[in-house]
């Protein structure tokens, strides 16, 4: 006799697609009629894990079209089926398997800013943020030597579209033919949560190299020598110090 614990699991592995034996479970119906039924079930689960892919890739589903996100939807599923209890986390895998199908890189780059945009709110750690306060209880000697490090949602793209103007216009718009520009230099972006709000920032070349040498532990003397390949030294030095008052006013850096 089956347990009901057997026939979940049963009927989950018929909806999920894998080997079941849950159609030899149903008593009293024809073969017809119960996969009729057990067909509403698995088409159900479909349009909810499709459901959720929207809500996390709008824009994505705005420039695809209806009918391409559905079947991008379907392809994706079967790829990468749910693995994880909380649903927020199954379009983790979309970008990566954009990548391998391929699709074009501004629609991949689309879906890497959306991404972006869902797990600042959702999967992003907390953190004390740094202060000015902070800042100016340090020694001249120790300010120099003071390595930073960033909000944990915070994260930063160089992209060949521009498209978080893309996103916006999308947004805006009804025009399915909607292209975003391309440049002969990438764009370079930052995203992150502040408040539980997601913004974005378009960032200068020099700002985005400070970044990732932050995020390589370099110190703030380190990242003056970065700004003096392009500036006077003195000029490096006050750029330096600027860009990280404006980082602690966006709520950037973190204790």
């Amino acid at each position: 006799m089956n347990t009901l614990q057997d026939i979940q699991e049963a009927l989950q592995n018929y909806i999920q697609g894998k080997p079941s034996s849950i159609e030899e479970m149903i008593i009293g119906k024809n073969a017809k009629e119960v996969k009729r039924r057990l067909s509403i079930y698995q088409e159900a689960y479909s349009l909810r894990l499709a459901e959720n892919l929207q809500k996390q890739y709008p824009m994505l589903a705005k420039a695809l079209g209806y009918d391409k996100f559905q079947a991008l939807c379907k392809d994706y599923q079967t790829a990468y089926p749910p693995t994880d209890r909380i649903i927020r986390r199954y379009g983790a895998a979309l970008v990566p398997y954009l990548k391998s199908v391929p699709y074009e890189q501004y629609l991949i780059e689309l879906a890497e800013f959306e991404w972006a945009k869902a797990i600042a709110l959702d999967d992003s750690a907390e953190a004390n943020l740094l202060t000015l306060e902070d800042l100016q209880k340090l020694s001249p000697e120790a300010f120099t030597k003071m390595r930073f490090k960033f909000h944990p949602s915070l994260q930063f793209f160089a992209f060949d579209y521009d498209i978080p103007n893309y996103w916006m216009a999308l947004d805006k718009s009804t025009h399915k033919k909607l292209l975003p520009d391309k440049a002969k230099a990438p764009y370079f972006y930052a995203n992150w949560r502040k408040n539980y709000i997601p913004f974005h920032l378009a960032l200068t070349t020099l700002t985005f190299q400070l970044a990732q040498a932050v995020k390589n532990n370099a110190s703030f003397a380190d990242l003056c020598e970065i700004a003096a390949k392009d500036l006077a030294e003195e000029a490096a030095s006050q750029t330096v110090a600027q860009t990280i008052l404006q980082w602690i006013q966006h709520g950037w850096l973190s204790k």
